[in-house]
């Protein structure tokens, strides 16, 4: 039997040739022989082809399964601008919550801006805890976290953090993953405000991972190792925290 997934040179299965050249009859035999609808579906959607998009929702294809790349048929319809696809994919029950939590972590501006327009609400964070801002800080997207906080996201929400394994690529537990995210919320808002410090006072037990994991998080910013772990005010006196195996943060 041939191998119904088998690839072009130029990237392209028989199902999405077929859908291509709108040829229905041998896209239904494809499907019926096995062919993978949903990423047929995803190129579609990437491609802006109502008709084949259509074809595929009829036959009752799988909307939320994303690429390769965890792409879905709706964020990749809005990247492209495909707004006859984007709504079909809507009426057929797209979640746009989900197209929002892909664009704002990979910093899509524009798709973020449609999404929010549409009135997909702004802070419903993902099965992780995560929500939009906070994905956008975490991917060191900045213009799209500042679009965020102007069209009203919540920058006190925290991820739940706390039903998650430590996080150890920067030596941080995940409360002090959380408290750095928190920085960074106030950088940005610093930022606005036309007052972005220069200087990062930073405590973090152990010491020595206290400047690794600084300039990992803020490689922006002069960085300053608080010597004495038993200071727990920065320069103008805010309450650092507790320094139990996590990093603390405070700038100036």
């Amino acid at each position: 039997m041939a191998d119904t997934e088998k690839r072009s040179h130029a990237g392209e299965t028989a199902l999405s040739a077929a859908l291509l050249w709108e040829h229905w009859e041998v896209a239904r035999l494809l499907m019926d022989a096995g062919a993978a609808k949903e990423q047929a579906l995803c190129l579609a959607c990437a491609r802006g082809q109502a008709a084949a998009v259509q074809f595929l929702l009829d036959a009752e294809t799988d909307i939320e399964e994303g690429n390769s790349m965890g792409e879905t048929p709706l964020f990749l319809a809005l990247l492209h601008g495909h707004w006859e696809v984007t709504r079909l994919l809507t009426d057929a029950g797209g979640v746009k919550e989900r197209a929002l939590w892909l664009a704002a972590a990979r910093g899509h501006g524009n798709v973020v801006r449609q999404l929010l327009n549409a009135g997909v609400d702004i802070d419903k964070p993902n099965s992780d805890g995560e929500a939009p801002l906070f994905l956008a800080l975490l991917h060191d997207h900045w213009e799209v976290a500042c679009l965020l906080m102007d069209r009203g996201a919540d920058k006190e929400g925290r991820p739940a953090f706390e039903a998650k394994v430590p996080l150890e690529d920067a030596g941080l537990t995940a409360t002090g993953r959380w408290q750095a995210e928190q920085l960074r919320l106030r950088l940005v808002a610093a930022q606005q405000e036309g007052s972005l410090p220069q200087v990062i006072r930073v405590a973090c037990s152990p010491l020595r991972r206290a400047r690794e994991t600084a300039t990992t998080l803020f490689p922006k910013h002069e960085v300053q190792i608080l010597d004495d772990l038993a200071e727990r005010r920065g320069p103008r006196g805010q309450l650092l925290g507790e320094c139990n195996n996590a990093a603390v943060f405070g700038y100036q």
